[in-house]
């Protein structure tokens, strides 16, 4: 596919990353791949001396190891690839369109890997997920000086700066192309999500059993075992497990054990077998750490420990059609059958195998908690079967990863597979129920030991619980991808075509959206709140109530007044295309005011605003409550003067229905007000003659 994508584009296509870096789509360099991330020839321009370069073009939904760049680009080592430069870059596509991917470019130092060499002795070939069988036989004193030797001081390196590389194999580890140079070179490890692209092979049964996408970042001990699986395929001659799939081949480790497993019955000199059992401790507490091989390297003998054998029981279990003597070689079956495993624990014939056939009383208790934790929320259907047979796995296995349904994952790689699933459109009601019902900390609580590294993680999928338990706007899943994820960037649908990392990613995404006069039908969708509610809590937080209602006016509202927030706090200047896009969709909100005139003024600086692309300003005159207060006493007078002149009209109307006695009624109202006056002034004079006794004409009045 790769090379057929190079074959399709023009050879004078150039891909710019910055001012100085120039990727080149069709110079394929497949041997630097990493998983599905391709690499490509790079030139630089516009500098004074061409420095030789190489780049890795990610996909899409595999998202980078963003939050371990800084820590990458500190550790200076001539034993591990170069960081140059990073960034997304507008990659064409067979289609004849681009896309959005993430490049990073790195200083060409490296020839071919080390696993060439077992091409050309015609010892490779692809195993399923286990990687590339390969026994090369190499003399035990040039892999100590050119592998292992450089390698110690790069794993040294990483100690010091508590990183972990998780990709360490004989695929991803070169030659220098400076062939006077005879000390190997680590390759890369950002491009991918962490251990995504690391072979099964090299990782501990129990990562291996995982989805790649859902091993998670393990630890500093985990690049320990991966060294020392590389150090013995460098080693060995032949490969016990090149015809196991990868099932059998994690079985067949977790049988014998890792030196077993992947040395046979090689013969190795004492110094070297020390080391390689070393290395290959299945134990993590036991497995040598970077001072441990430092020290072997100077000289000093340690003492050697013997590999745990797993506890095995007296007699089988049958299920499934199988007998299992091992409690984790039954966990990893038990969702192949999960419609069985409620008759076991009914009759009682699997807590009789764990006290009596295997006598583990910790193993006994852990599988009556986990059981009750199961039954919790139901007995029956297809949910009930799943949880059942993922928390009777975990009581079996607790170093196992999760298993639910079809998903394997251990804990700190729940986020990225979530991620994963959610960029590719695929489902995520597994990852809702261990999200929902707090399987996360159920397993932790089944680890013998305390897991420091999963401290703050368990509070994270704590939080989690809490917000699948509500389904509005800010909450549900994804509130919980973004909780999970770092660095993840917004999975909304909406900005498909953009990476969008900030709040102000987001504002330019969205003004570039809207410039191509496609505005989305929704400005913030579930996604894009879930994504600010955790990066930009402060901006969007007193909106989510307007954002999650029913109402459209609402909805837009709290869009306009999150956006303004976000422009303001993050200072990305105008938005003309976003404002204007958002402004034709206001008329609902002018509604709100009654005064038309005012209406009209309103729209008018909303146009004006938007044209400005300042949508602080559109968001304060829709937002202004003293204008709004204004408008509504206004209004309200307004009533009651029409309330009045109404009662007034009516009271007319109804003396002018009777047209023809209404002179008639008037002149009897008025004559009866008249002969009430005058009959009024009569009796005050009959009252004051009668009072006074004198007569109101004096004798010869008249």
């Amino acid at each position: 596919m790769g090379a057929q994508h190079a074959k399709s584009v023009k050879a004078e296509t150039l891909v710019p990353l910055g001012e100085h870096v120039q990727i080149v789509p069709a110079e394929r360099l497949p041997a630097y791949d990493a998983g599905p991330a391709q690499a490509y020839g790079t030139r630089t321009v516009g500098l004074e001396e061409s420095v030789p370069l190489l780049t890795l073009v990610g996909e899409r939904s595999l998202f980078p190891r963003e939050d371990a760049i800084s820590t990458y680009g500190l550790v200076v080592n001539s034993s591990l690839l170069p960081l140059v430069a990073k960034g997304v870059v507008d990659w064409p596509e067979e289609s004849g369109g681009t896309t959005r991917r993430y490049a990073f470019v790195y200083k060409n130092i490296i020839a071919a890997p080390l696993a060439a060499l077992a091409q050309e002795k015609q010892q490779i070939g692809l195993v399923a997920e286990m990687g590339p069988s390969v026994a090369l036989g190499l003399k035990p004193e040039w892999v100590c000086w050119s592998v292992l030797l450089p390698l110690a001081r790069v794993l040294q390196d990483f100690y010091d700066k508590d990183f972990v590389h998780g990709r360490i194999n004989p695929h991803n580890i070169f030659h220098h192309v400076d062939k006077s140079v005879t000390k190997a070179v680590l390759g890369e490890c950002l491009v991918t999500p962490p251990s995504f692209a690391q072979f099964a092979l090299y990782e501990t049964a129990e990562r291996a059993m995982a989805d790649p996408i859902g091993r998670g970042l393990g630890t500093l001990g985990d690049d320990m075992y991966a060294l020392g699986v590389t150090l013995a395929v460098l080693l060995r001659h032949a490969d016990p497990m090149a015809k196991m799939d990868l099932d059998a081949a994690i079985r067949h480790k977790m049988d014998v054990g890792s030196y077993h497993a992947l040395m046979g019955e090689e013969l190795l000199s004492g110094p070297i077998l020390e080391m390689l059992r070393g290395l290959l401790m299945d134990d993590p507490s036991e497995r040598w750490g970077v001072g441990a091989l430092l020290s072997w390297i100077d000289g000093r003998r340690l003492s050697q420990k013997q590999s745990r054998r797993r506890k095995a029981a007296q007699r089988p279990l049958n299920f499934a059609g199988g007998r299992y003597l091992r409690p984790d070689f039954l966990a990893m079956d038990l969702r192949r059958a999960p419609e069985q495993i409620d008759a076991l624990l009914e009759s009682g014939e699997m807590e009789t195998w764990v006290t009596r056939s295997l006598e583990d009383e910790a193993l006994s208790l852990r599988l009556d908690r986990n059981v009750r934790a199961a039954r919790e929320t139901g007995r029956s259907g297809a949910a009930y079967l799943e949880r059942l047979a993922c928390y009777v796995a975990i009581a079996l296995d607790p170093d196992a990863p999760i298993r639910y349904g079809s998903v394997a994952v251990h804990p700190e790689g729940i986020g990225i597979a979530l991620a994963h699933a959610m960029a590719r459109s695929q489902g995520v009601d597994a990852f809702g129920q261990i999200l929902s019902q707090g399987i996360v900390l159920n397993w932790v609580a089944s680890q013998e030991g305390l897991l420091t590294s999963l401290a703050g993680l368990t509070s994270r999928f704590d939080e989690c619980r809490l917000h699948m338990r509500q389904s509005k706007t800010g909450y549900g899943v994804e509130r919980c991808v973004y909780t999970l994820n770092t660095g993840c960037p917004c999975l909304s649908p909406n900005f498909s075509g953009h990476f969008v990392h900030t709040a102000e990613d987001m504002l330019r995404a969205l003004e570039a959206i809207c410039a191509q006069g496609k505005p989305p039908a929704s400005f913030l969708d579930r996604h894009a709140v879930a994504f600010l509610v955790v990066r930009d809590k402060k901006a969007v937080e007193a909106h989510l109530f307007d954002l999650g209602a029913a109402e459209p006016n609402r909805v837009l509202v709290g869009t306009l007044a999150c956006l303004a927030a976000l422009q303001k706090r993050t200072g990305v200047g105008p938005l003309p295309a976003l404002a204007t896009a958002l402004a034709e969709r206001l008329s609902g909100l002018y509604e709100r005011f009654y005064d038309r005139s005012l209406r009209e003024s309103l729209q008018k600086s909303v146009r004006d605003f938007a044209q400005g692309g300042h949508l602080s300003k559109i968001a304060a005159i829709l937002e202004n409550e003293a204008l709004a207060r204004q408008d509504r006493v206004g209004f309200r007078q307004a009533q009651l003067e029409y309330l009045r002149v109404t009662h007034e009209f009516r009271g007319i109307a109804d003396q002018m229905d009777g047209q023809e006695i209404f002179g008639k009624k008037v002149g009897q109202q008025v004559g009866a007000t008249v002969s009430a006056g005058i009959a009024g002034i009569i009796l005050l004079v009959v009252v004051f003659v009668y009072m006074t006794g004198k007569s109101l004409f004096p004798p010869g009045s008249f």
